[in-house]
Order: structure tokens, then sequence, then C-alpha cells
């Protein structure tokens, strides 16, 4: 089960989503990608995301992005994640992962390491990214 953090709340009791951040990372080098979107003062969101250069680029949005990540995050039951995937055997290279998903009453959180959760979590983590690329410049 994914940390969620307050008082033992349940999947269905997070309320406010308050951020998103998800990395993708090689073993021996600066993360591929990351994603991470924020609601500012304003109440306006913001996209901030790398890719492979480092470079954070921020991008405004005219959405309610994170009310889509939350509606993705319960359909893929993302709060049933556990908090670590590790493989069974001793693997020193590879690719490792981080989600964290912030409401204002508690967090979603799990990592993975050359491992990754069941596939209804992977499809939902993908769908979260899947969308969120599409607010990227094209090139």
């Amino acid at each position: 089960m994914a940390i969620i953090l307050g008082c033992g709340f349940g999947p269905k009791e997070l309320k406010d989503i308050v951020s998103y951040e998800y990395s993708y990372r090689a073993c021996m080098m600066h993360p591929l990608y990351t994603y991470r979107v924020e609601r500012n003062d304003d109440g306006r969101q913001t996209l901030v995301w790398t890719k492979l250069d480092g470079v954070e680029h921020t991008v405004l949005l005219e959405e309610d992005v994170l009310g889509e990540i939350d509606r993705l995050a319960r359909e893929h039951k993302l709060s049933r994640m556990k908090e670590n995937y590790y493989p069974h055997m001793d693997i020193r290279d590879g690719y490792s992962w981080t989600i964290r998903i912030i409401y204002g009453n508690g967090h979603i959180y799990a990592d993975g390491q050359n491992a990754y959760p069941r596939q209804l979590q992977r499809d939902g983590i993908k769908a979260i990214n899947d969308y969120l690329e599409s607010f990227l410049p094209k090139k």
C-alpha cells in the first residue's frame, strides 16, 4: 500500500489535490524526464518538466489538470501501490522512478528500481504522464 499520511486516511477520503510529481531516471545519470504540476498562490496550475538535458521548462495550464490527475489516480487505484518496488535479485544498473501525489490531507508516494507496481497502476501512471505530455510544446 502506498504511504498515505495523516490519521489513516483511505483512498476515497483524500481530498483537495495539491500537486503531482513523477521522475524517471537512469541509475547512472540525471533524470531522463520529470513532471511536476502545482497550484500557484493565485489558484492557477503550472506544469514544470525536464527531459534529458535537465533544463526546467514551465507551462501555465488553462484547465484543471490536477483534477484530471486525481481522477486517473483513483480510477487506477494508485493509492494501493506499495511504497517501494525492487527486483528479487541484485541489479546495479537500470532505471528507477518516483511518484508523489500530494493532497491537502495526505499523500500517495511510491518508488521503484528495476521493478514496478501491478499493471493497473502502471497503466495509471502512464495515463497521467501521457496526459501531461499533451501540454508540452510540439517539436
